[in-house]
C-alpha cells in the first residue's frame, strides 16, 4: 500500500483501544462495554475499507500481503473479542 497507510500500526491501535476499554485482569465485562467495543471494531473495519478504497495498492505484492496477513489478523481480533464475550452478548437478547 502506499506509504501513507501502516496497517500493522492500525491493528496495534485496535488492540490498544480494546484493552483501554476493558479490564483484562477481570474479564467480567459489562454489556455496555462489550457493545462499545463491538461498535468500535465495526468503525475500525469501515475505516480500513475506506483507506483501501482511497489508497489503492501500488502493486500485486502489497495487495496479496494485505489479504493474506492484515485483513485476517484484523478479523481474528474481532472474532476473539466476540467469542470470548459470547456469554455476555447472549444476555442482550
Amino acid at each position: 500500500m502506499n506509504n501513507e497507510i501502516n496497517f500493522e500500526e492500525f491493528i496495534k491501535n485496535i488492540d490498544c483501544t480494546i484493552y483501554e476499554k476493558i479490564d483484562v485482569d477481570n474479564w467480567n465485562i459489562s454489556i455496555k462495554v462489550v457493545l462499545d467495543v463491538v461498535e468500535f471494531l465495526q468503525r475500525s473495519l469501515e475505516d480500513m475499507r475506506t483507506c483501501i478504497v482511497n489508497h489503492p495498492f501500488s502493486n500485486k505484492e502489497e495487495e496479496i500481503y494485505f489479504f493474506k496477513h492484515i485483513k485476517p489478523e484484523t478479523w481474528k481480533k474481532v472474532g476473539k473479542f466476540i467469542f470470548s464475550n459470547a456469554p455476555t452478548l447472549r444476555r442482550i437478547n
